[in-house]
């Protein structure tokens, strides 16, 4: 199934979506002579829009898996123990990266799940390339419930999902510690 051109940040700029962790200025929206990263609320309500576009579960289900199918590559070598996020009933790996110049986390993901991939790919969206503070303080549970996420993935898919999100603020924290 092919989806149509959306009017939204995700959609308009989903090739280069694709690419956040190599291309940091990529998921910058420029406005006048500087450049402007969307804040997590703008990625909300543009996702909010993007899933209420689609008429039925199963088109959401195809554009989440589409969204997956964006993440750039992950590493082999990180696709360890150390990095498997628990809870997750598919495997699921995620590692941190602090910039000490810009002080900005950028998270990067995989699953041997299509659908995980696709909830990896909105989880960067939202925490990717962001302060730790920024990650920390961010409860994405509303805008999900706005999605209906919470209504239409399993209950294990949720308690993944609640374990990535444990898992990225927990990095972010780790990250905020090391650098005070």
């Amino acid at each position: 199934m092919t989806f149509p051109e959306l009017p939204s940040l995700v959609t308009m700029d989903f090739d280069r979506c694709r690419y956040w962790s190599d291309h940091p200025r990529s998921r910058q929206l420029q406005k006048g002579s500087r450049f402007v990263s969307p804040t997590q609320q703008e990625i909300a309500h543009t996702l909010i829009d993007d899933f209420s576009f689609f008429d039925d579960w199963k088109e959401r289900y195809l554009y989440i898996i589409e969204l997956g199918g964006g993440l750039p590559a992950f590493e082999e070598a990180n696709k360890t123990e150390a990095h498997r996020v628990q809870g997750c009933t598919s495997n699921a790996w995620l590692v941190a990266e602090l910039d000490s110049a810009t002080s900005l986390i950028t998270f990067r993901a995989d699953s041997d799940s299509q659908i995980v991939r696709g909830l990896i790919s909105i989880l960067l969206m939202f925490f990717s390339e962001r302060s730790p503070a920024e990650i920390i303080d961010f409860d994405v549970t509303p805008y999900f419930h706005e999605m209906t996420l919470d209504k239409h993935l399993s209950h294990s898919r949720s308690n993944g999902l609640n374990f990535m999100i444990q898992k990225m603020k927990a990095l972010a924290a780790n990250c905020q510690n090391a650098s005070d």
